[in-house]
């Protein structure tokens, strides 16, 4: 048995430990940003104090922390953090919350413009709905008043669509420290989804026994007679 650089050999096989090492993650996207992780997504580790390397591919959206924000820096007098949980690609994305603050939540619709709305038929019959929504949390911590914090976080979930294509894609958009009275926020996080989702401009061209809508940006219709 002989111990090099902390891996014991034995018999031309080894075990290692691992406990010591300090890894840094590192995510990448096969066919680069905007893609998928269904498309592939590469996981590599690296060791910060030896370099030890590791890396394996997936298609699966694997969630890792993505950031963390310290809310008293945004705000928040009751203090604590906030962490965007997430895939690589942005299908996945989980805001979650750690704080001493007391959140009421009151329910807003989305300011986003030109976010899509209502329910569209699709080419083969079946409907995708597009309807955005949006809410506020503001903490009611207000016991004793010179601790009052009234810290709040807006979110809405939203489709936009590409300009010029028939190509939507879903959002979600967090604005941290948001002030209620001005609409003013300290800091945005905004996550797009890399599945398009077809969303077209139709035009009626129905005759008597036939249902005809044509898209006028793509030219594809839907056809139902009876």
């Amino acid at each position: 048995m002989i111990d090099i650089n902390g891996k014991l050999i034995v018999d031309t096989e080894y075990t290692e430990n691992r406990y010591a090492h300090d890894y840094v993650t590192e995510y990448t996207l096969l066919k680069g940003e905007g893609s998928s992780c269904e498309d592939g997504v590469i996981i590599s580790t690296t060791c910060r104090h030896c370099g030890e390397t590791d890396s394996y591919e997936t298609t699966w959206h694997e969630s890792f922390v993505k950031e963390i924000i310290d809310l008293s820096k945004y705000g928040s007098v009751c203090g604590g953090y906030a962490y965007l949980n997430g895939c690589a690609c942005g299908e996945i994305a989980n805001f979650t919350i750690d704080s001493m603050c007391e959140f009421d939540r009151h329910s807003s619709t989305c300011w986003v413009e030109n976010a899509l709305s209502g329910t569209q038929i699709n080419m083969n019959g079946s409907y995708t709905s597009f309807n955005s929504n949006g809410y506020t949390d503001v903490c009611a911590v207000t016991d004793p008043a010179e601790a009052a914090c009234g810290f709040a976080i807006r979110y809405a979930i939203y489709w936009l669509r590409e300009e010029g294509t028939c190509n939507a894609y879903r959002y979600r958009t967090w604005l941290i420290g948001y002030d209620q009275e001005t609409g003013n926020y300290l800091y945005e996080i905004t996550v797009r989804s890399p599945k398009v989702t077809a969303y077209h401009t139709y035009v009626d061209e129905s005759t008597e026994g036939c249902n005809k809508l044509t898209c006028s940006l793509c030219g594809s219709s839907y056809t139902e007679t009876f």
